[in-house]
C-alpha cells in the first residue's frame, strides 16, 4: 500500500512552488514528510512514520494559526 521511498515525480528543487504557494493540508504534509525523510538520511520504509509524523506537526500548527486569526478577529 506505501512505498518505501517518496515519489520521484514530486517537485522539491527551485523550481517548485515557494511556501506561501501551498495550496492545501496534503501538500504542506507532504513537503514535511519528505523534508524529515531527508534529514534522516533517507533511510527506507520510513514513509508511513515521516507522513503521521507531518500530519500532526501540520495540524498542531494549523490549528494554532487558526485560533491565533480568531484571537485577533475577536478583539
Amino acid at each position: 500500500m506505501f512505498s518505501s521511498t517518496y515519489p520521484r515525480s514530486v517537485s522539491y528543487g527551485p523550481d517548485s512552488a515557494a511556501p506561501n504557494e501551498v495550496s492545501s493540508r496534503r501538500e504542506l504534509v507532504d513537503r514535511r514528510a519528505f523534508g524529515k525523510w531527508l534529514a534522516k538520511g533517507r533511510p527506507r520504509n520510513t514513509a508511513l512514520q515521516d507522513w503521521l509524523e507531518a500530519e500532526v506537526e501540520i495540524d498542531k500548527e494549523l490549528d494554532m494559526n487558526s485560533w491565533s486569526y480568531i484571537a485577533r478577529a475577536s478583539w
